[in-house]
């Protein structure tokens, strides 16, 4: 099940990551990923190599939760940094959408790694 769910977030992030460089304009309102997510060419980047790694990781239970789990911390670090800015990261763009959707993603990932723990 780990392995399907490292499947499905990397083809999330990777779409996450063509929409931000305009391939599905329709995602996009006035440079916002749906309207409400910052977006620029280093969270694009970061993004499409998050989702390449998950499919990568995909091919093993154990990569799989070390994906989730490593990734869980990085999103939880982010979105931390993000809300003690008050909204920006030192390194790229984001807004307080981005921080509360990072936060959400660090909770999804780090409870996935958990559960399949045993």
């Amino acid at each position: 099940m780990i392995r399907i769910l490292a499947v499905l977030a990397g083809l999330i992030f990777i779409l996450a990551g063509l929409v931000g460089y305009g391939v599905l304009p329709q995602f996009l309102k006035d440079g916002l990923l749906l309207g409400y997510l910052e977006v620029d060419n280093l969270h694009n980047m970061i993004h499409l190599s998050v989702g390449v790694l998950a499919l990568l990781c995909a091919s093993s239970r154990g990569l799989s939760r070390m994906f989730f789990a490593l990734f869980g911390i990085l999103f939880a670090i982010a979105a931390g940094v993000g809300f003690y800015q008050g909204g920006d990261l030192v390194f790229m763009q984001v807004n307080m959408a981005d921080n509360y959707f990072h936060a959400g993603v660090a909770a999804v990932f780090l409870l996935i790694a958990l559960a399949c723990s045993a």
